[in-house]
């Protein structure tokens, strides 16, 4: 395959669990379940899963294939700043860039394609990888999963045989201080936390609603010590909202002007991620399990058109499939990266030679 080469991978991301995502800035309502982000389709705002999501886990496992190639005896050859240049790609700050960096790019380009596909900020290097939000086609019903944690020796009698009398006594009294502070919060602290949301209240009112407020604030502080704790053992969950199983979600990849080794890369990050395939948040819950399909076309240099490959198969805990090109492409970066004379260097720049 030659070095300029374009590849467009068009397709689904099939959420085969639910999908839970609530990037920073997403914020729920008191009670209410963490948020997914959403965009309006239509005129109907519709959750997605972030393309920053998607592309960051696969930048983590770009990072794992060439961290396995290059370990000895379960030893990463990097250094705590190596980690952080290729997963995070560094930090830019206010500084101009050298100009003997922006010059050498292309250089840190080829002896490093995990930066070559996903940029960094220290030094500078552009991304070649545009990895786009993966939408519902059509739109799509999303759900909240909401819960409750529950006291094991409230739900049933027989449990409290488990502890000693005394174990008993300090439970039964710390039960009866939970219900006092649970009265409290809401037949007086409510009430005042409601009044004080009044935009005609009075200065005077409002001062002794406040001073009200906080003894009450107070007493529930003072009762949380004799309770063992700030909160209820017994308490609702918020919860959050899931992209529902089943969900099909268009989504594509676009690698721009590539080189050979970055597309075998990005195959091997594609084929570590489907054995750990899993994205977004709550996957103690079994949230996040994804499947994948593409079709994919390419374009060699400055060809005035696009010609179809075939199709990448994205399936959990199975590997991928592809077009023989791409898979050719990962087996030839793999045999580059573990050789005794890799052209390659992952160092962070001010270690490397």
């Amino acid at each position: 395959m030659k070095d300029t080469i374009t590849l467009r991978m068009q397709g689904l991301l099939t959420a085969v669990s639910p999908i839970a995502t609530c990037p920073p800035g997403n914020k729920a309502g008191n009670n209410e379940p963490a948020p997914l982000p959403k965009i309006y389709m239509n005129g109907v705002k519709t959750p997605y899963l972030p393309g920053a999501a998607l592309r960051g886990t696969l930048r983590r496992k770009g990072g794992d294939v060439i961290r396995d190639a290059l370990s000895r005896d379960g030893v990463s050859p990097f250094s705590l700043d190596d980690h952080y240049y290729l997963v995070l790609g560094g930090v830019k700050g206010d500084e101009k860039e050298d100009k003997v960096d922006i010059l050498n790019s292309h250089a840190r380009r080829l002896a490093n394609p995990l930066i070559g596909l996903f940029g960094s900020g220290i030094p500078w290097q552009r991304s070649h990888l545009y990895v786009a939000h993966a939408v519902p086609r059509g739109g799509t019903g999303y759900d909240a999963v909401r819960g409750a944690r529950v006291d094991d020796f409230a739900r049933s009698g027989e449990n409290l045989r488990l502890l000693t009398p005394d174990e008993q006594e300090l439970w039964v009294a710390r039960a009866k201080v939970n219900n006092e502070r649970s009265k409290k919060k809401r037949e007086e602290l409510k009430p005042i936390v409601a009044a004080l949301k009044a935009t005609d209240l009075d200065a005077g009112k409002r001062e002794k609603l406040q001073a009200q407020m906080k003894k009450i604030e107070a007493e529930i502080k003072e009762m949380s010590g004799d309770a063992g704790g700030a909160n209820s053992v017994n308490r609702p969950l918020d919860g959050y909202e899931v992209i529902t199983p089943g969900t099909e979600m268009a989504h594509s990849f676009d690698l721009s002007f590539v080189t050979a080794d970055e597309i075998g890369l990005f195959m091997a990050a594609l084929r570590f991620w489907s054995l750990d395939p899993w994205v977004g948040a709550h996957r103690a819950h079994g949230c996040g399990l994804v499947s994948g399909h593409w079709d994919v076309s390419v374009r060699v240099g400055l060809e005035p058109q696009y010609r179809k490959m075939g199709a990448v198969t994205m399936t959990p805990f199975e590997g991928i499939t592809g077009p023989d090109d791409l898979m050719a492409a990962e087996q030839a970066f793999l045999e580059a990266l573990r050789a005794e004379d890799s052209r390659f260097d992952f160092r962070f720049q001010s270690q490397a030679a």
